[in-house]
């Protein structure tokens, strides 16, 4: 698997679109929203990073996100122009909304974290701690990343229609930095009165009919969205995620939940090596300019009260520095326990999910074994039958005939014993497998004792050691005396 960086793309088409969805996307939040967001479990949300989201406007325009009107309100004035009326907002489990159609789609767009937030921030030293410690109020949004914005937003305009593009906001101020653009899937459609053409809702004309066709347009999407704009910032081409409704056994859903909990760890490893990093070069930048304060007194530059007065605040920011980076590298080690424990788990869970595959392909095998198995008893029981009615219906064999045929599962079948042959040999198979122990055959002239009974050799092929068994019960059986009597 290749470890180039790639952009990543996803969309679903919706019903309709609430304000509380609009104003998570433009950010209408307080102090207050950010802080009940952040109680909920893998979400969170820096505001000390609020200030870096924006939003492009129409004519590609980058400002304060927020700014423009709520998406929710331009979604109903958009559709009213088309002549359409807009859907409620209906949550996906509501039998209501099984009768709508899409009148909304809802795009994300990101990448490879590390390209994403170098495009965003730069070399500014991030803090990405999610406890609520981090002050990232000072960092400044980088151009790199309004213009992958714009680049976005043209190609998205040219290929949906900038008419149609109702929210289009950037969000710098979670893990990773990412777009939300929401547009009014509109497709042209010649009427067949008039021939006219006029514009549409329809969201099956934009993305496919069926899943076949959608999963087509997906792949032609992420071609175009490498070439036209991902390609200019060293993102490579993203793999179209296909849904599959296979349901996976409890060790494949392990393997891939530590497949997808792995990465996030490394991450945050590499963030908090990035962001030690940092602190260091601070660290060691406010000891220079004390050396050279130190320097400057000895020159009588400075005088002694402005010496320790401006040594004595570059010594709080070391120390303040100092507690900082302690900190961080005790969060980088107990990071790197929990990746290294990680790693072992998948291993293990590897190992575990190669071995659940094996036994599943030998399932198969001997479930294959076993059908041939039946439909070989079935045919065997129709011949049979079938073998028995002819042969009562043939005079009977001379002597000479019956002696040809004389110690032969044939012989059984003429003289009437081969079901007692087949319930001996098969009971002899079951012992073997430790089913059966008792002996087909008690007391009879001509029997003999269990012990001479074969015995399947370690190494020996289940189907021979039958092979045996059935010669073996057709050489032992009782007298025609202790049975029934010759076929007639």
């Amino acid at each position: 698997m290749s470890n180039e960086p790639k952009g990543a793309m996803h969309f679903e088409g919706r019903k309709s679109i609430g304000a509380m969805e609009a104003a998570e996307n433009q950010r209408r939040w307080d102090e207050k929203h950010y802080q009940t967001v952040n109680k909920k479990p893998l979400h969170w949300y820096d505001i000390t990073r609020a200030h870096l989201n924006f939003e492009v406007a129409k004519g590609g325009i980058i400002q304060k996100i927020g700014t423009s009107k709520p998406v929710e309100e331009r979604f109903k004035e958009r559709l009213e122009e088309l002549g359409v009326k807009p859907n409620p907002e209906v949550k996906k489990n509501n039998p209501a909304a099984a009768k709508m159609s899409n009148q909304i789609v809802e795009f994300v767009f990101s990448g490879d974290h590390e390209v994403m937030n170098m495009m965003a921030f730069g070399n500014q030293a991030v803090d990405f701690e999610r406890d609520g410690t981090a002050d990232n109020s000072h960092i400044q949004r980088m151009n790199e990343i309004e213009q992958w914005a714009i680049d976005l937003y043209d190609w998205m305009a040219k290929k949906y229609g900038e008419e149609n593009i109702i929210g289009f906001d950037v969000h710098l101020d979670e893990t990773t930095a990412h777009c939300h653009a929401t547009i009014i899937p509109v497709v042209m459609r010649t009427e067949k009165k008039t021939g006219r053409e006029r514009p549409v809702v329809s969201y099956k004309g934009l993305f496919g009919k069926d899943k076949a066709t959608g999963q087509e347009i997906m792949k032609q999407l992420h071609t175009e969205l490498y070439e036209q704009v991902n390609s200019q910032y060293g993102l490579m081409r993203g793999d179209p995620v296909e849904i599959s409704g296979a349901q996976h056994k409890d060790k494949v859903q392990m393997y891939y939940q530590l497949k997808r909990e792995l990465p996030e760890l490394e991450n945050r490893a590499i963030e908090l090596r990035i962001f030690i990093s940092k602190l260091e070069l601070q660290y060691n930048g406010l000891s220079h300019q004390i050396e050279s304060l130190k320097q400057d007194l000895e020159n009588k530059k400075i005088t002694l009260d402005e010496y320790e007065e401006r040594t004595s605040e570059l010594m709080k920011q070391k120390i303040a520095l100092g507690d900082k980076i302690r900190d961080r590298k005790s969060r980088l080690m107990q990071c790197e326990n929990q990746i290294a424990s990680l790693r072992q788990r998948q291993a293990n869970a590897e190992v575990a999910v190669r071995q659940a595959a094996n036994n599943v392909e030998r399932m198969k095998e001997a479930q294959l074994g076993n059908s041939v198995m039946m439909v070989k008893g079935a045919i065997f029981d129709e011949l049979l039958s079938g073998l028995r009615t002819f042969l009562e219906n043939m005079p009977k064999p001379t002597a000479y005939a019956l002696q040809s045929v004389q110690g032969t599962i044939v012989e059984d079948l003429f003289d009437g014993s081969l079901g007692d042959v087949i319930s001996s040999a098969a009971g002899m198979v079951a012992a073997a497998i430790g089913d059966a122990t008792t002996p087909m055959y008690s007391g009879g002239g001509g029997g003999s004792s269990s012990d001479d009974k074969p015995k399947k050799d370690e190494d020996e092929d289940w189907w021979r050691f039958a092979h045996r068994a059935a010669r073996y019960a057709s050489r032992n059986k009782p007298s025609k005396s202790a049975t029934r009597g010759p076929r007639r």
